[in-house]
Formats: structure tokens, sequence, C-alpha cells
């Protein structure tokens, strides 16, 4: 056997030894995870912010003086949902 196979055994003898419980937690708050997929607005969820035609002018101002665009950033909630890209398991 190999040593990593050896430390596994151990440890899960000394779980069942001493009786502790190894299952799985869920610590997901459901409900405000699905509160936080409803909600809409400029930057919501990652999205795109769509601009019209002067809305746009006054973005490139602010882009080509910042680097970016402030007139946007300003569009977007500062405590915005977020799209949770972490793996479902």
């Amino acid at each position: 056997m190999l040593d990593h196979d050896l430390r596994l055994i151990s440890t899960f003898s000394l779980l069942k030894q001493y009786k502790v419980d190894i299952t799985k937690i869920d610590w997901h708050d459901w409900e405000f995870i699905a509160k936080e997929q409803k909600r809409i607005g400029p930057g919501e969820q990652g999205k795109t912010v769509r601009l019209s035609s002067d809305e746009h002018s006054l973005s490139q101002k602010s882009y080509d003086s910042n680097g970016f665009s402030g007139f946007v950033s300003d569009k977007i909630d500062l405590d915005r949902a977020v799209k949770d890209i972490r793996h479902p398991l």
C-alpha cells in the first residue's frame, strides 16, 4: 500500500473510533441565492450595460479621460448581484 492509502485508512479509523460524522453540510442560503438571481438592472448578473446614443457619447468622454467609463460605473449598483461561477459540486 502507498503511504497516502495508509494515512486515509488511519484517518477513517480515527473518525470511526470517535464517531465523527463526515457527512457533507450544505451551507448555501438558497432563499438569498434565488432572490439575487431575480435582480434586474444595469450590470446585474454580470450583464452588459446598454446605453442610448446620447449616453454613449458621455460614456466615451469619460473613458477617454479616465481609461474606464465612469458614466457606466455610476449606473451600476455597488451591491449588484453577480453570477455564481463556481462548479456546482
